[in-house]
């Protein structure tokens, strides 16, 4: 931050610093698919594609820019976001369970129709 001194045009008031602007943080996009969960759009992103039928490493891949990553740690932080991050694991269990209810529902209405 940039200080810049002003002067005092009152006696007995103390000198005033204006002080600039700094650059706000970047934030973590958040998906408004992520429920309460509160993930970012990658691992919103990273849990779809698993659902979808990908593999961790498949769903790494397209979520998050790993071009530039070997095999072995596209693996190792795939596995970790999915097994060790408490919201996305936690998102991909409702996922499962949401997609499990789909289907019964799916098969219910095909035994009805036909």
């Amino acid at each position: 931050m940039k200080k810049t001194p002003t002067s005092s045009t009152s006696k007995g008031k103390p000198k005033l610093t204006v002080v600039a602007a700094s650059e706000p943080k970047k934030t973590r996009k958040r998906s408004p698919n992520a429920g309460a969960s509160q993930l970012t759009d990658k691992q919103e992103a990273f849990c779809m594609a698993v659902m979808s039928g990908s593999s961790f490493s498949e769903a790494y891949r397209a979520a998050y820019d790993a071009e530039n990553m070997a095999d072995a740690t596209v693996h190792r932080e795939a596995y970790r976001l999915a097994a060790e991050n408490p919201k996305v694991s936690t998102r991909l269990e409702q996922m499962a369970v949401e997609k499990k209810q789909s289907s019964a529902c799916w098969a219910s209405l095909e035994q009805i129709w036909f």
